[in-house]
């Protein structure tokens, strides 16, 4: 089974609600659970994993000082399935991100078409193995 966890901060605004409505209308099947604090963030990512269960973290960093107060769960998201969305494409904001190891990056500017694609292919990865002709 797999879980959405999206981490959209209360005061995030505009990307916030776009990142929001795009999964709900993308993946209106899937069950997720929000968070809009750092800490809420923090205590659900202690949270074990049970047998047969993933959990992807699509985190919404939409300004530095929100990727600033990430960087500090580092520790808590070095295994876990993540897609981050930073602020903006500066090389030191790219930098900054790559500490978390995240496995997709996009742009708050960007949209959502990418991450929604990536996410897409991470929940059903069985669809887009090439057939065995047997050759």
């Amino acid at each position: 089974m797999i879980e959405l966890v999206l981490f959209i901060h209360h005061g995030s605004g505009a990307p916030g609600y776009a990142l929001r409505e795009a999964v709900s209308r993308r993946f209106p099947g899937i069950p997720r659970k929000s968070v809009s604090g750092v800490d809420s963030l923090r205590e659900r990512l202690k949270h074990p994993v049970r047998a047969g269960e993933q959990t992807i973290y699509v985190v919404l960093a939409d300004t530095p000082e929100r990727l600033s107060q990430l960087q500090r769960l580092k520790a808590h998201l070095e295994d876990k399935r993540l897609l981050l969305i930073l602020p903006d494409n500066r090389k030191e904001t790219r930098s900054a991100g790559l500490t978390l190891l995240p496995r997709f990056i996009s742009y708050c500017g960007d949209g959502f078409g990418d991450l929604a694609a990536v996410l897409d292919k991470m929940i059903a990865p069985d669809r887009y193995h090439p057939v065995k002709t047997g050759l």
